[in-house]
């Protein structure tokens, strides 16, 4: 990601797919930004957005799923 970030992009982006998701179910997502500090504003909503969800038990960071 670093190394796009340092081509002269004008934007930056994330996605993630969720394997296994039930008909009718979310299981595509993506974040993207424009500007010369897109990369570091996506990760820093996504970092806020996790600490948000961990703080009100909707994640659990030690549940691992076997």
């Amino acid at each position: 990601m670093e190394k796009q970030h340092n081509r002269g992009q004008d934007g930056a982006g994330i996605g993630c797919v969720k394997i296994g998701a039930e008909n009718g179910e979310a299981f595509l997502f993506r974040d993207r930004e424009i500007g010369a500090q897109g990369l570091t504003q996506i990760f820093t909503r996504q970092i806020k957005t996790y600490a948000d969800k961990v703080r009100e038990a909707v994640i659990v960071p030690e549940f691992r799923r076997r």
